[in-house]
């Protein structure tokens, strides 16, 4: 079974980030966009959670489900965190993820607020300045917002554990 699974991963790396035509053209990004960024291609939903079917796998890939991540962030504490949120499965049934990119506000010394971003490629895609997680673990939550930038490998998780409210 792991080597079944193991070359679906393989065939569909050769079918990697595809656009998605769901998405309408304007507010599409395409492969271009992040050839010679500086930027991974940062999977929200986490291609190695989804070995159920190379279907589901190859969901992943799509480009609406990738965001530009530090190549640091995205292939250390990123890469870290998700093994933390795979290994969650072992002691809860279900396990519910909920991912995106943020754009918060940062403080000049005036005291005024701004919200500033990079954007990379022909079509403006946006870089996030933090990632969040949600996770569902039966009756309980966890949160973390996470920057896009470098992190300590040593650094806690619990740095970047923040609350939420549900009405």
């Amino acid at each position: 079974m792991r080597n079944l699974l193991l070359t679906i991963y393989q065939v569909l790396l050769l079918e990697v980030n595809l656009e998605d035509c769901a998405i309408p053209e304007l507010f599409r990004s395409s492969l271009a966009d992040y050839r010679k960024c500086g930027f991974d291609q940062g999977h929200m939903a986490c291609a190695a959670n989804h070995k159920g079917s190379a279907e589901e796998m190859k969901e992943t890939f799509f480009l609406s489900n990738i965001c530009p991540q530090s190549s640091q962030f995205n292939r250390g504490y990123w890469a870290k965190f998700e093994r933390y949120v795979r290994d969650l499965t072992n002691y809860y049934e279900v396990v519910e993820v909920f991912t995106g990119a943020l754009y918060l506000p940062k403080q000049d010394e005036d005291g005024k607020r701004w919200i500033t971003y990079q954007v990379i490629g022909e079509n403006d895609v946006a870089v996030p300045t933090q990632f969040f997680k949600v996770i569902c673990l039966a009756s309980d939550f966890e949160s973390y917002i996470l920057p896009n930038e470098a992190i300590d490998a040593n650094m806690p998780l619990d740095v970047f554990k923040t609350t939420f409210y549900i009405d």
